[in-house]
């Protein structure tokens, strides 16, 4: 294990390294043109459209443990996830027809796809409320599942009957010993959607952030937040109250944490009483996309992201979220860790 985390490590420091030679390679000299004043936020739009793929050749990774069971399951793009971000109630929604191929392994080894049939719905970061997926398993047949509101799901294998499902019940079918594997894989086809969402989630939010702190983040270097303080006993070893720290690398050379340049996201035992998720390890968001359009020498803000371009993206270095209990003490419920990444833009 610490070999393999040795070696990606090496490899995202080389492709950093990449990364620069490309960005001098290909810049261009805009010292005759007019300095442009952004005069428009990508927050002041009513909704964004995004598109999101796994990153070619470092994909997305997810590893689910609960109750002793692991899976870990990793997500290659078929077709781009696309969809529409609404601001005023921070919903999403799941275009149909995307898909995504998925390596299963460790608790039962299987490939299937996924794909979106109808659209999703998904308030804030919570479970989808409507809508309707598909897993098509050479292995366990094709599995249908549907989402009747933001608790209750139906799950069917191939002509069968619908065998209703609460949510709150799939992290236990996960951990299940006499559970068919069947009904496994559509716990699991459920959460790597949740999951995939909720990373997604924290990657606008970062983008908020830079937008919003620039200026601090330039002068300072750095931002640090403080995590929520448990209100009883945290986990063993685990300390009362960590932090995150949003940390700039000037890739652009412009002196500005902007388009171009590397942040990353360090978790120190940081704790969200609002998930009840605690955050360790390292985020890298690599070469950050910023688009404007440009008239009377204002610019409007059109997209930003983290695009696919030769080195850009959304890197996990082994972060692991663990689901902490309410009981006290608190104990850890399950865990998801994730490695490699995905890109994602968001437009007007």
């Amino acid at each position: 294990m610490v070999q393999i985390i040795w070696s990606n490590r090496l490899r995202f420091a080389f492709i950093l390294i990449l990364c620069m030679f490309v960005l001098v390679s290909c810049s261009r000299d805009d010292d005759d043109d007019a300095p442009v004043a952004v005069g428009d936020n990508v927050l002041d739009a009513e909704s964004l459209t995004f598109s999101l793929g796994m990153i070619e050749d470092d994909p997305l990774e997810i590893t689910i443990e609960r109750s002793s069971k692991k899976y870990t399951a990793t997500l290659e793009t078929v077709n781009e996830v696309r969809g529409t971000y609404e601001l005023s109630d921070r919903s999403w929604t799941l275009d149909p027809y995307p898909s995504l191929n998925v390596t299963s392994e460790d608790a039962f080894s299987d490939s299937f796809i996924l794909q979106i049939i109808d659209p999703l719905k998904i308030a804030e970061t919570g479970n989808p409320s409507s809508g309707r997926i598909k897993i098509l398993s050479p292995k366990l047949g094709t599995i249908s599942i549907v989402f009747r509101d933001s608790q209750n799901l139906d799950i069917r294998l191939d002509g069968g009957s619908d065998v209703p499902v609460a949510w709150s019940g799939l992290m236990d079918l996960l951990g299940s010993t006499d559970a068919p594997d069947w009904k496994k894989e559509a716990a699991l086809a459920c959460s790597l959607m949740h999951y995939l969402i909720t990373e997604t989630d924290y990657v606008l939010g970062t983008i908020f952030l830079i937008e919003q702190n620039g200026d601090s983040i330039t002068n300072k270097g750095s931002l640090t937040f403080a995590g929520d303080e448990f209100p009883d006993t945290p986990p063993a070893g685990v300390p009362e109250k960590g932090s995150s720290i949003l940390s700039f690398t000037d890739i652009s050379g412009d002196s500005n944490a902007g388009p171009g340049d590397d942040f990353t996201w360090t978790y120190y035992n940081v704790w969200d009483a609002s998930s009840g998720m605690l955050s360790v390890g390292t985020v890298y968001l690599v070469d950050y996309l910023r688009n404007l359009e440009t008239t009377s020498g204002k610019g409007d803000i059109t997209s930003v992201g983290f695009p696919p371009s030769k080195c850009g993206g959304v890197v996990y270095d082994y972060v692991t979220r663990h689901k902490i209990g309410s009981g006290s003490p608190r104990l850890i419920e399950y865990t998801i860790t994730l490695n490699g990444g995905f890109t994602v833009v968001f437009e007007k």
